[in-house]
């Protein structure tokens, strides 16, 4: 099951990990789905607590 990802105008490359040293833009391009799925909820609540706080900052300034 592949989640939800923005379409691109190249697809997503198959990697070979015995490679020693993969091409840079492979490793970007791995890092960045890697982000979108491993660490989705860790990244969406840690920016909600940033919202948060930055709307409480707000408040207590205003008062």
């Amino acid at each position: 099951m592949t989640p939800f990802l923005p379409s691109f105008p190249n697809p997503p490359v198959v990697v070979d990990h015995t490679c020693p040293d993969p091409p840079e833009g492979l490793v970007v391009q791995q890092t960045g789905i890697h982000l979108a799925t491993d660490f989705y909820l860790p990244f969406e609540l840690i920016s909600l607590i940033l919202l948060v706080s930055l709307i409480g900052a707000i408040t207590m300034a205003r008062q």
